[in-house]
């Protein structure tokens, strides 16, 4: 009798575990899954699965737009971007440019400053000369001396002349 006992003890056992329900059907055994057909239980873990589907769903959906929008603005700064590196690179050729035009000019500006200044050296001593070339011509009473220096003086006054009309005329 004892191990009648015994079985009838471990067949209350096993009908009490069978009896334990779950809601979850990985979890139940086979009265778990009759019990939550029939409270319908199931269904309504389904609905509420297919709901959280569906919020996931949208929200992939809303996930996938905004990244399409950021690919959008993406492409958009990279162009202006590359646009602004263009300007750049434009502006830096046209600097260079104006650089060695300064460059140039400065060294024309310079040879013509020295230009001008040996013009007006050249001036001066003409116009010295040509005061004491009218000095001689003053004083002077020979007739050939005369001649020599008038002629002296008739050359120095077309050099100036023309000294006036290079500094006028030229690089201005």
């Amino acid at each position: 009798m004892p191990s009648i006992s015994r079985a009838a003890t471990l067949l209350a056992l096993l009908l009490l575990a069978a009896c334990a329900t779950s809601p979850d059907p990985a979890q139940g055994g086979f009265i778990s899954g009759v019990a939550g057909l029939m409270s319908g239980g199931y269904e309504q873990r389904v609905a509420t699965q297919s709901q959280e589907l569906e919020r996931m769903r949208a929200q992939q959906v809303e996930a996938e737009r905004q990244a399409g929008q950021a690919k959008v603005v993406l492409a958009e700064r990279q162009q202006s971007l590359i646009n602004l590196r263009s300007d750049v690179e434009r502006l830096d050729l046209s600097l260079k440019h104006v650089q060695a035009r300064a460059a140039q000019q400065r060294s024309q500006n310079a040879a013509l400053s020295d230009r001008d200044r040996k013009l007006m050296s050249d001036l001066d001593r003409a116009k010295t000369r040509l005061g004491s070339l009218q000095q001689q011509l003053r004083s002077s009473s020979a007739a050939d001396d005369l001649e020599a220096t008038k002629q002296e003086y008739l050359s120095l006054q077309a050099a100036i002349a023309a000294l006036n009309e290079q500094l006028k005329g030229e690089g201005r």
